[in-house]
């Protein structure tokens, strides 16, 4: 894959090299596929739409550990928690390999990647379990983590932005300031939370995020580090389910 330019985020020269979005998405939401690739695209990043339901986790995602991808996936919980048809094998081979002590902790060292999950919060038990859980699967498997995870809310009345479609507009915002930054070559801010070394900027797995030592967070300096100024932006769809 051809490297795309590391001065202002331009496009690279070889189409194909791009940043990862993974959708598994209610047929109702299928806008916000589009809103965010064309948020990717005004940074002068190509993107690509790929259906998760087709995509093999393991032919592929190892593959990302030296694509110099950014893998944002947007997946939602269904019914008892589980995931949508679409995503239920990519979910299950990557709990397996979570779990499996053949894989390692390291297997997708360098594979980067943020969640954005979708739910309904009337659901207390089960609300956005797809998304926590391949936020934390990932992790397990040593990718690093770009942001903090975001949920979006169909339950007006609890959604922290007042509307599933809000809560996604507010992360795609900061999913964007972090391509930005990302293309600058910068490392992760911790957002101006510290306080007497504590940081709230990585809690693991979540975005209300709770205060941790810096000392003791053997993940914050692997969720903090930006290794290449390279972005290359993918977009995976698939679609079913509804609020």
């Amino acid at each position: 894959m051809a490297a795309p330019s590391s001065s202002d985020c331009g496009r690279p020269a070889n189409a194909t090299s791009l940043l990862k979005t993974l959708f598994d998405f209610f047929p109702s939401y299928q806008g916000f596929a589009t809103v965010l690739a064309e948020a990717v695209s005004s940074l002068d990043l190509p993107v690509a739409v790929i259906n998760l339901k087709e995509y093999d986790p393991d032919d592929h995602l190892v593959e990302e550990v030296t694509s110099k991808n950014v893998s944002a996936f947007l997946v939602a919980t269904y019914t008892d928690g589980r995931p949508t048809e679409s995503a239920e094998w990519f979910c299950r081979w990557l709990e397996e390999a979570a779990n499996d002590f053949r894989f390692g902790k390291t297997y997708l060292k360098g594979v980067r990647y943020a969640v954005f999950g979708l739910g309904n919060s009337a659901y207390v038990s089960h609300f956005n379990k797809v998304g926590k859980n391949v936020d934390k699967w990932l992790w397990m498997l040593g990718a690093h983590r770009v942001m903090s995870r975001g949920e979006g809310d169909c339950n007006v009345v609890k959604s922290k932005h007042g509307s599933i479609e809000a809560d996604f507009t507010a992360w795609k915002a900061r999913f964007i300031s972090r391509l930005q930054a990302l293309c600058k070559g910068e490392r992760k801010p911790c957002g101006g939370n510290c306080k007497k070394g504590k940081c709230e900027s990585n809690q693991h797995g979540s975005e209300a995020m709770e205060p941790r030592s810096h000392a003791q967070e053997g993940f914050h300096q692997r969720d903090a580090e930006v290794r290449s100024p390279r972005v290359h932006v993918s977009l995976f769809s698939s679609c079913i389910w509804r609020c």
